[in-house]
């Protein structure tokens, strides 16, 4: 634990300054000067580790982040412009006005998630796990539950 905290082993273009775990975790790096394909653009990186997904869009709204994801709860499909697909898939676009009354810059790429129903086997028949399975409409399911984000 003293070893991976205080004096990590990394190959990138940042070197480690500090982890702090109190509250979730927070890290901190500064750009390496010397990487072999030259200096970032960015002079580091700060990270804070915050578990709930709206006091994550909370801390990024309050401009105390450069990047989050956003919550499905907060996402409004009208608010999002889809603009250049990159190679590999990847989406460029804005996103916007927030509830700060910002427009951002955004990204997005197909990614492989799973979710699922899960049912007590011992309480319920499988008759009714199977009725479940053929009445589940997924398309709707995307389009009502994750607002078309699937």
């Amino acid at each position: 634990p003293e070893f991976s905290a205080s004096n990590p082993v990394g190959t990138g273009p940042f070197t480690f300054v500090e982890w702090d775990s109190g509250n979730g975790g927070s890290y901190s790096a500064d750009a390496f000067e010397d990487y072999h394909d030259g200096a970032p653009a960015i002079d580091g990186i700060d990270d804070a580790i915050i578990s709930d997904d709206t006091a994550r869009y909370n801390y990024f709204l309050n401009e105390n982040a450069d990047s989050t994801g956003i919550p499905t709860s907060k996402y409004d499909p009208s608010l999002h412009s889809s603009g250049e697909t990159l190679p590999g898939g990847r989406k460029l676009g804005t996103y916007g006005p927030m509830e700060n009354d910002k427009t951002v810059n955004s990204s997005s790429v197909s990614t492989i998630d799973t979710y699922y129903v899960g049912f007590n086997m011992t309480k319920v028949p499988k008759p009714v796990r199977k009725a479940m399975a053929y009445v589940i409409n997924r398309e709707q399911f995307v389009s009502d539950v994750f607002k078309g984000r699937g």
